[in-house]
């Protein structure tokens, strides 16, 4: 038998639930069975267990507990009629629901139904299916029974591409094995460009970053092709830097055994350069670097998506076996690898900056309008001079309560508080400056203004005073508690100041301050805002009245809101 449950959360929204027989656990997590959210709901915060038509709920220890009828409650059975609030929810628990039994008509349209294994339609009667050998996948659809003779399933054990790939990737495996495949495979170089290709494929799938596939693949290729020296150069800017250097002998700090005529003619050619015999290529002047190295055959070639180029990946040989076309041709293919491997790096990177970028703005920006920033190409950095309104919001009673409270009592009435600051300041456009022991600053209209900012901020502010209301209903606690607000609009100076590590968001200028200096002269919950801000807004949709708090200064106390 199910039971139903009625919930009106805290924007008046009406719904109804059923709770079916065993346990279901409410809270504001969405592991939950009964997701509640808003203030005073822990993540995890009680439970409803129906047994035979009996309801009860059990707090599961809930930050600010769960009530009955009013009543604090931490175990109790329900009956119809009784009235529960969970944070700032309140159910109501209604009659049983009769048990249905839903049947499935026997004339009704052919439907999907479900085996132990797989789901069939029973339209599809002339599918097959097949047992397959775990290491093999084959799908077989709408086949003719005398089809089936003519279909071979190869396991990937029967593959020598794979198992190569596999010896490969086996540290114990002699890379003479490799160079030299089964008789049975007369295509030495493509045999081996393949596993090759194979395998940097893979490192450039696994790698995180750029040094962790490029050191790993110049390891990889010097072994593979039995190369003298392998070096990977990248472009950074108008120079290419050495990035891994691979050589059979002993190198001083700072050399690089490369021969710089034989990357300008790659630069200059934008193509794979390949000598069979250096001292004697017409094409390469001779210089000290082939001679001091003993190079004789080398392979060059640039790192290139496109037009642009990356760098160069450089291969050598001292001895008298030199580059055959077949390497020449593996070795631009591991270039092709490497380059896209390295433009996607840097593609990762620029989006793990904008990532930073972006979670460094959310902090103070609502979503809405850092994805307009982005969307612009605008940039928020620097101090700049806007026309915007300060919303200063300051707890009364607070220095009062810290004595009072335990730390986490208090930490409990701070994080209600502040998630309430961040949805009202967030959702009316406004930006967040800062939040300290109580006391927050809000602008409206930077880093982008509209001629409603003044209307936004005084919602947002509104809006927190009402809510703050109701927070304290949850808080006996801290039941001396009231919230000070104050806006006042002119101009100000607003923008990111500190490190690129540590960025911080800063406002100042005469509205700040005679919002600070009116917020504290606040003795109940109230909004106060002065005669530039009152200027600002649609006066015939607001009621206020008058008070005298600062010199020099209207002051008008808001007493409703737009009408």
């Amino acid at each position: 038998m199910a039971l139903l449950v009625s919930i009106v959360s805290p924007d008046g929204k009406a719904r109804e639930v059923e709770l079916r027989d065993g346990e279901t656990f409410v809270g504001r997590d969405p592991v939950n069975n009964l997701v509640l959210e808003g203030r005073g709901v822990s993540r995890q915060h009680a439970k409803f267990i129906v047994d035979g038509g009996h309801l009860s709920i059990i707090d599961l220890g809930s930050t600010y507990g769960t009530r009955v009828n009013d009543v604090p409650t931490m175990s109790r059975e329900l009956q119809a009629g009784d009235r529960l609030t969970i944070g700032m929810h309140h159910l109501e628990v209604k009659r049983p629901l009769e048990a249905e039994t839903t049947r499935l008509a026997k004339d009704a349209d052919p439907a999907s139904y479900f085996s132990d294994d797989v789901t069939l339609d029973p339209r599809l009667d002339q599918r097959k299916t097949i047992q397959l050998d775990e290491s093999a996948i084959q799908f077989v659809d709408q086949l003719d029974e005398e089809s089936g003779d003519d279909l071979q399933v190869v396991p990937r054990r029967q593959s020598d591409l794979i198992q190569a790939v596999v010896r490969l990737g086996d540290p114990d495996t002699p890379l003479d094995e490799l160079k030299t495949p089964t008789a049975e495979m007369q295509r030495q170089a493509d045999y081996q460009a393949l596993v090759l290709m194979y395998k940097v494929s893979a490192m450039l799938a696994a790698a995180n970053d750029i040094d962790g596939f490029v050191a790993p693949v110049a390891d990889l290729v010097m072994d593979v092709v039995s190369a003298n020296t392998v070096v990977v150069l990248l472009a950074e800017g108008n120079e290419l830097v050495p990035r891994v250097i691979r050589h059979r002998g002993a190198l001083h700090p700072g050399e690089v055994p490369v021969s710089r005529g034989i990357l300008d003619l790659a630069l200059r050619e934008r193509e794979t350069v390949m000598s069979h015999d250096v001292s004697h290529d017409e094409r390469i002047k001779a210089g000290q670097s082939l001679a001091l190295y003993n190079i004789r055959s080398v392979v060059a070639t640039p790192l290139m998506i496109g037009t642009v180029l990356h760098g160069i990946l450089y291969l050598n040989r001292s001895a008298t076996v030199h580059f055959t076309s077949a390497e020449a041709d593996l070795v631009g293919g591991v270039a092709a690898l490497l380059a896209s491997g390295i433009e996607q790096a840097e593609l990762k990177g620029r989006v793990v900056a904008e990532k930073q970028r972006r979670s460094a703005l959310e902090r103070f920006h609502p979503p809405d309008v850092v994805d307009r920033i982005f969307r612009t190409g605008g940039e928020v950095g620097a101090l700049e001079e806007h026309r915007a309104t300060a919303l200063v919001c300051d707890l009364g009673g607070f220095d009062l309560l810290v004595q009072q409270l335990a730390p986490r009592d208090l930490a409990n009435v701070l994080h209600e508080y502040y998630e309430a600051l961040y949805d009202k300041v967030f959702a009316n456009g406004g930006s967040l400056v800062k939040l300290h022991d109580g006391f927050a600053l809000a602008l409206f209209g930077a880093p982008q203004s509209s001629d409603r900012d003044a209307v936004w901020a005084v919602e947002a502010g509104l809006a927190l005073c009402n809510e703050f209301v109701a927070l304290t209903k949850l808080w006996p606690q801290a039941s001396k508690l009231f919230l000070r607000c104050a806006l006042d609009t002119g101009s100000v100076v607003a923008g990111f100041v500190g490190s690129v590590e540590r960025l911080e968001y800063a406002a100042l200028g005469p509205p700040v301050t005679n919002s600070t200096q009116l917020a504290a002269k606040g003795e109940s919950t109230t909004l106060l805002v002065t005669s530039r801000t009152w200027g600002d807004l649609p006066q015939k949709h607001y009621r206020v009245k008058e008070v005298p708090l600062l010199a020099g200064t209207q002051v008008f106390q808001l007493t409703g809101g737009q009408q």
